[in-house]
């Protein structure tokens, strides 16, 4: 077996300090730059119907977005026409959490094959043996890059917050442990 070589990010900026803009900006850098050509953005679901809006209004790169929302038939089918979109774009699907781990859904998101997966409110995750938890473990573990976005601190109990280990964890391995940080630059190797 191969090692892990992806990357892990977080945004653990306060509410209403930008990150779902600061988000879409690293996305379009990346796409600009040739590292990535598709994005899974998982959000609470009271968020899903926001990030195709903020897209259009912040990306100056081509971007073709769905919120996949309905059915889980009809949120298949969005998936298969954002793979099947014949121009030259980067390719966003936004879902909710609950929706990840569903049969059908998730097997159409791994064949998805996200190069980047944002996860908006990754405090959501923090529960390593919940289903959802399990399975976007298993997307990140699949995808080239990882970016996590919480305004809500964690709760720590006698010094060790397993929540922040959590969220290290699913951003990778690639953040410094004592500060929290690590730059594109220095996790990337370029300049």
């Amino acid at each position: 077996m191969a090692a892990n070589t992806n990357k892990g990010f977080g945004l653990l900026f306060e509410m209403g300090c930008g990150k779902t803009r600061t988000a879409i900006a690293i996305a379009g850098a990346a796409y600009e730059k040739g590292a990535i050509q598709r994005v899974l953005v998982i959000a609470p679901t009271s968020v899903v119907s926001v990030w195709p809006k903020e897209i259009a209004e912040v990306a100056d790169f081509k971007v073709t977005c769905k919120a996949l929302l309905g059915t889980k038939q009809q949120r298949i089918r969005m998936i298969e026409d954002l793979q099947a979109f014949p121009f030259k774009a980067l390719k966003v699907a936004v879902i909710n959490y609950e929706s990840t781990w569903r049969d059908g859904l998730f097997e159409k998101l791994q064949e998805y094959d996200a190069d980047l997966i944002i996860c908006d409110e990754s405090q959501r995750i923090k529960t390593h043996d919940a289903e959802q938890s399990k399975a976007i473990h298993k997307l990140g573990d699949q995808a080239r890059y990882k970016l996590i976005l919480s305004g809500t601190p964690v709760q720590s109990t006698y010094g060790v917050s397993t929540g922040s280990w959590t969220l290290r964890s699913s951003a990778g391995t690639s953040i410094n442990s004592e500060t929290g940080t690590r730059s594109w630059e220095d996790s990337t190797g370029s300049r």
